[in-house]
């Protein structure tokens, strides 16, 4: 459990804020407060021209009132906008950066739209100064988990928290997976109300979020690798290459892979401990994945494949000097199983 949170630790120190951002309908009256002053309030939109999604996730947007029309793109839930334009059962909208079409029948309209309305805004915090930090508590002596940039909007979690030590105040935010606290002198807080998203926009948050998961993979697995590097013991981390190379091989074929780590270890063109060995860059492919990682930090390895490293640990070797070793193919050497090693 020690090893879990340690790697949690890492990794929200690696990982970057997720931006909240929520652009801003035109139709919007935003409540705002000036720079440093936390207190927001309460306005009314215009029963004439607001409009509601009335759905349970998202409508399309369209360029045409037609539902054959090209889609520019969606309204969700709790997401309003402005009418322009009525006609056919079709009302025309613009919300966010999106002018187009919606079928009537997924909208609020009137005094129950801006009823909606109201009890859908949510207070989003803009950063207004330069790399400010983020903290684990609401105080200047608590851990800071990054540095927020000017502009970058946070949704509000709660927008005064006292100090303990009555330094001032305190807004909490959503800072990726963790709650945060960020001092108000910094930022200025709008009540806003959630708008359309384009296609071209929806496309960019997508391609947005796949970078990020990709980026949060990669920490987690730098993470991972970290705490091995300092803490794992080398026969654990050689039985775990084995297992992820050879484990469904025969057992010669296990320790052979155990043999072609010790040869390198002791090879003068290879750095000369075991871990760093597997762990060189571009050699061994199940050094860079989380399932050997995760054999590692649960010792959950074959017994077999732990024999095999204590083989080769000792000075055992079934394939000479081999140096690498591959499935079997075009190259040239001494087949074991699947595989050749030369």
């Amino acid at each position: 459990m020690k090893e879990k949170n340690r790697i949690g630790k890492l990794l929200a120190l690696m990982l970057g804020a997720v931006v909240f951002v929520s652009a801003l309908a035109p139709m919007q009256v935003q409540a705002q407060t000036s720079t440093g002053t936390a207190k927001t309030s309460s306005s009314s939109f215009d029963e004439s021209k607001i409009v509601m999604a009335k759905v349970k996730q998202y409508v399309n947007i369209r360029e045409e009132a037609t539902q054959d029309s090209a889609k520019l793109g969606v309204l969700y839930k709790d997401c309003g906008g402005t009418i322009l334009e009525q006609k056919d059962g079709w009302t025309k909208i613009e919300s966010g950066s999106v002018i187009g079409w919606v079928d009537n029948q997924y909208l609020y309209f009137g005094k129950e739209a801006a009823a909606l309305a109201e009890e859908a805004m949510k207070p989003t915090a803009t950063i207004m100064a330069n790399r400010v930090n983020v903290r684990e508590e609401p105080n200047t002596d608590s851990h800071i988990f990054g540095k927020l940039s000017k502009g970058e909007k946070y949704e509000v979690i709660e927008d005064e928290v006292d100090d303990a030590d009555e330094e001032g105040k305190w807004i909490s935010i959503y800072y990726g997976e963790e709650v945060a606290y960020v001092s108000e002198e910094y930022v200025e807080i709008t009540n806003t109300l959630g708008t359309a998203e384009s296609i071209e926009e929806i496309k960019a948050r997508e391609e947005a979020e796949a970078a990020a998961a990709a980026a949060a993979l990669e920490a987690k697995k730098a993470a991972e690798r970290q705490l091995i590097m300092e803490n794992a013991n080398e026969f654990i981390v050689l039985a775990a290459l084995i297992q992820c190379e050879a484990g469904g091989e025969p057992y010669e074929g296990q320790v052979a892979v155990g043999a072609v780590v010790m040869n390198r270890v002791k090879s003068t063109a290879y750095p000369n401990t075991i871990k760093e060995v597997i762990y060189q860059k571009k050699q061994f492919s199940p050094a860079t994945s989380s399932k050997m990682n995760n054999l590692i930090l649960t010792g959950s390895i074959k017994q077999s494949c732990q024999q095999a490293a204590l083989e080769a640990m000792s000075g055992v070797t079934n394939v000479g000097d081999a140096l690498n070793f591959r499935r079997v193919g075009t190259k040239t050497g001494i087949v074991i199983g699947n595989h050749v090693f030369w």
